[in-house]
């Protein structure tokens, strides 16, 4: 019962700690050590994680590590990884459970050994690198002054897609920040032959571009080349266009992404109405949850004439911790992008991208800024007959302060549904994006990783000789590291909270240990097997040295027999109790060097019996 409530306590400390570790860091986190420079361009470089890291750990396994050094500031976020409803049906597409995507946070790199980071400190989260986890390099600025377009690569994949930076002191901004249309990639359109037909499905088993286009991308990884087709929306991802010349679905992240146009009327059913490319599912932000996401790729339109476009894609992540931004007016773009139109003989246009993603951990706004998470506009197609695309959804713009900041204006609407020939074909309108507030950035400047460790000394044991005494008695050593709190389990109904121990077993037996350790966010067990039953030499040589002269040398405490037969089954030696000792002579006389089989008895002072056979080697 004890050791039941110690860890109940631990994950109570763990969980207080995770609310310590995650408090905002409004005025920069990192040193400044990259001084006070005009910036432009990519800032940032990017790996990407190669084995899962669980939190409370330490070392990260990396693709390429050469761009890290040892004081650098870090950002792990796991872009992919959510689960999702997979069946043909129209819950398709649906998230059932965000998993680890979106999960992000700040380190402090301690080493860098080949491929492998080492942190200073114990990681608050969990990141599954099937996932697609970016490691990226935080430039540590003081005061640097944005003098060309700061931008990041675009998401290919495994990294890109996100912009982050921290200053301690100021970020002078003389240009924008653009990472717009930088986040998850629109489905491709493909050319097929023409057929007059409708298909309804959500999700194509076999994706014949005759009756399907692709989908978006989004945060549930689920197909290739580069992503799987039918009308369905794969959480934030828009749906592609089916069969015959729909439009695709608009990509989602704070807002939902507008659904494609309709098709082209083969057979007078009203079947085209009902087969255009979904739009993304909104995605849900919560400061008790915080994810962060990058915006939702649109679906493709289908196409027959070479004529149909591909999704747009959705925008990127801007973080950025500082002191405070002078915005001087200028902007910092993270809308979706618009997707292109269809050309001249008619096919379905492409779902439009989602507005991606701004955290601003900042104190102070002395000035204009604008932040601009809008949702892409949907394709537009020549005439009624061919299926526009739906628009993009709003995304995100996240404050650390309890309200949104005066000087700063977030733009966030959801992108316009594309037009068939200037008129309204079917589709629909990306939903609005959003502003939250009281971010907080997690960050664990405070507490290592905990390994547990430890090893034990039988204090009766020394060489071959053994003394019982009416206890067994075992000294701990705590070899663990990152802990501040301790505790054992004995195994014999004991326990303790001492770091190095001496614990007495009252009766002989084995036992299993087990160690806690543990600090305010972290705890690490480890279990070793210890005996208190006696141990008996295989060897003894009687002559005459004083070293090893007797078997098994031990001075008995007990009511005890020792019987040793040689190799016919001839006793050659029985003793009791404290004449339990032979000396290599049968009859008085030294028998021959060679192996002897023995039995032992003895009763304790609880009078519990215990017997222990083996053979023994004489050597002369």
């Amino acid at each position: 019962m004890e050791l039941v409530r110690h860890k109940i306590l631990v994950v109570a400390l763990c969980i207080q700690s995770l609310l310590l570790a995650v408090q905002s860091s409004a005025q920069g986190i990192g040193n400044g050590q990259d001084g006070s420079p005009n910036i432009s361009g990519v800032i940032n470089s990017y790996t990407y994680l190669l084995s899962d890291a669980g939190r409370c750990e330490n070392k990260l396994h990396v693709a390429d590590a050469s761009a890290f050094n040892s004081g650098d500031l870090i950002l792990l976020i796991q872009m992919q990884g959510a689960s999702i409803d997979g069946n043909n049906q129209p819950s398709y597409g649906t998230i059932l459970d965000h998993e680890k995507a979106g999960n992000y946070e700040f380190a402090k790199v301690q080493s860098v050994n080949t491929n492998v980071i080492t942190l200073q400190y114990a990681l608050i989260r969990h990141y599954a690198a099937s996932g697609k986890v970016q490691v990226i390099r935080v430039p540590q600025y003081q005061k640097p002054a944005v003098t060309g377009t700061l931008t990041c690569p675009s998401w290919d994949g495994q990294t890109g897609g996100v912009l982050v930076m921290d200053a301690l002191d100021t970020i002078v901004m003389d240009n924008n920040i653009n990472v717009m249309g930088k986040g998850f990639r629109g489905g491709v359109h493909h050319t097929a032959p023409c057929i007059f037909a409708i298909r309804y499905d959500y999700v194509a088993e076999s994706p014949d571009p005759q009756y399907y286009a692709k989908k978006g991308e989004g945060i549930a990884f689920y197909g290739n080349d580069p992503f799987t087709s039918g009308r369905g929306a794969a959480a934030n991802a828009g749906g592609g266009g089916n069969i015959h010349t729909t439009g695709g679905g608009g990509g989602s992240n704070f807002g939902c992404g507008g659904n494609g146009g309709w098709g082209y009327p083969v057979d007078g059913s009203g079947g085209e109405k009902l087969v255009y490319g979904l739009g993304g599912y909104p995605l849900t932000y919560s400061n008790t949850e915080n994810k962060i996401f990058m915006g939702g790729g649109g679906g493709a339109g289908h196409e027959h004439y070479g004529n149909g476009t591909s999704g747009a894609n959705g925008g990127g992540i801007v973080i950025i911790n500082s002191n405070s931004i002078e915005g001087n007016g200028y902007s910092i773009f993270a809308r979706g992008n618009n997707s292109a139109s269809a050309g001249a003989y008619g096919d379905g246009a492409g779902g439009a991208g989602s507005g991606g993603s701004i955290l601003l951990s900042v104190v102070n706004f002395p000035n204009k800024l604008f932040a601009d998470v809008s949702g892409g506009t949907g394709g537009c197609t020549i005439a009624q007959g061919f299926g526009p695309g739906g628009g993009g959804g709003g995304g995100i713009c996240w404050f650390n302060n309890s309200a949104l900041p005066d000087s700063v204006t977030v733009l966030f609407p959801g992108g316009l549904k594309g037009l068939a020939g200037g008129g309204v074909y079917g589709g629909s309108d990306g939903c609005n994006g959003g502003i939250l507030n009281n971010l907080q950035i997690p960050f664990n400047n405070t507490y290592p990783s905990v390994i547990a460790d430890f090893s034990l000394t039988p204090i009766y044991l020394t060489d071959y000789n053994i003394t019982f005494a009416s206890n067994k008695i075992i000294t701990f050593l705590n070899t663990s590291s990152g802990g501040s709190s301790t505790f054992w389990d004995y195994g014999d109904s004991n326990s303790d909270t001492i770091h190095n121990p001496i614990h007495t077993y009252s009766s002989f037996g084995t036992y299993s240990i087990q160690l806690i350790e543990s600090n305010a966010m972290c705890a690490d067990t480890i279990s070793k097997i210890v005996s208190t039953e006696f141990d008996i030499p295989n060897i003894f040589t009687p002559n005459g040295d004083n070293k090893n002269d007797f078997f098994p040398e031990i001075n008995w405490n007990y009511e005890s027999t020792i019987t040793i037969f040689n190799r016919w089954g001839q006793v050659v030696f029985k003793g009791e109790k404290n004449s339990s000792n032979w000396d290599g002579k049968f009859a008085g006389k030294e028998v021959s060097s060679g192996t002897y089989f023995y039995i032992i008895s003895f009763m304790n002072n609880e009078g519990k019996e215990f017997t222990k056979e083996g053979t023994v080697t004489l050597l002369r």
